[in-house]
């Protein structure tokens, strides 16, 4: 399941998991294995604070993952003028991710499927 997960994300972006995965020309992230089901999202950043990229991207994100049964982890820092840490915290929650013990590397989880009412998607077939 995560290796046809990494594989439609691969086609669905450009860039590589080394140096980070854009996402139609306006999100850049990326991700680390973390077991079988779990991938962790290290970075993530929209090329423009405020316009609905970031949220556009990850209900594309989160439905890809719910379709394949693969949960994200997340450690949700803020980062640049921009970001408040409570906001993001916030941010994060409404897509699902549920926060959790201090000290396993993250702060933020989201079960795959876990989400009632997320937003299904379909995934291209090649790179935008």
């Amino acid at each position: 399941m995560k290796q046809d997960f990494m594989h439609d994300i691969r086609a669905a972006t450009q860039g590589d998991r080394i140096l980070g995965f854009i996402w139609h020309d306006s999100v850049k992230f990326q991700l680390a294995d973390c077991a079988k089901n779990k991938v962790m999202l290290t970075s993530l950043r929209s090329r423009e604070i405020g316009l609905g990229h970031g949220s556009h991207f990850m209900r594309w994100f989160t439905g890809a993952a719910d379709l394949y049964g693969i949960d994200i982890s997340v450690l949700a820092a803020s980062q640049g003028k921009h970001a408040d840490q409570m906001r993001l915290e916030a941010w994060y929650e409404r897509f699902g991710f549920k926060e959790t013990r201090p000290g396993c590397g993250y702060d933020r989880l989201r079960i795959a499927g876990e989400m009632v009412g997320a937003e299904r998607v379909e995934l291209p077939t090649s790179s935008v």
